[in-house]
């Protein structure tokens, strides 16, 4: 069960010059069962932290990203996890595009199907960090 459900998205949207933000999701799910859209999708935002999530896609292909920051600067994301379930035909769990100094701490990624994706991808960024993080599928 999830404690946030939706078929369209983003979920969740950061919009334009937003700063210092803390979004902590206190352990709850977020879950995004529809097609081709973001979770989280962030823009032009700095000193942004995502904390303590549990975000599940699926079981719907066509994942678009779970998180997607887009020309935004110091993006946290921390002690949260991911879960995929179904089958994808491409995507990205966290899609950076021209973001600096993003880093990624204490998360897990977990892939319960067919998934011809990415867990993380970067376009146009700098200063990506990913440390005690754990992959699976």
């Amino acid at each position: 069960n999830s404690d946030l459900e939706a078929s369209t998205g983003p979920c969740i949207s950061v919009p334009g010059l937003s700063f210092s933000i803390i979004f902590d999701c206190q352990n709850h799910t977020l879950k995004y069962t529809g097609n081709s859209a973001n979770l989280i999708s962030i823009s032009v935002a700095s000193d942004i932290t995502i904390q303590n999530c549990v975000f599940q896609f699926g079981p719907t292909p066509g994942l678009s990203a779970m998180i997607s920051p887009s020309t935004s600067t110091n993006i946290k994301i921390k002690n949260s996890m991911f879960l995929y379930e179904g089958d994808s035909y491409g995507g990205s769990f966290i899609n950076l595009f021209s973001s600096n100094s993003v880093s990624v701490q204490n998360c897990s990624f977990s892939v319960k199907s067919n998934y011809t994706g990415s867990f993380i991808t970067s376009t146009f960024s700098k200063l990506v960090t990913v440390e005690n993080s754990v992959f699976s599928f």
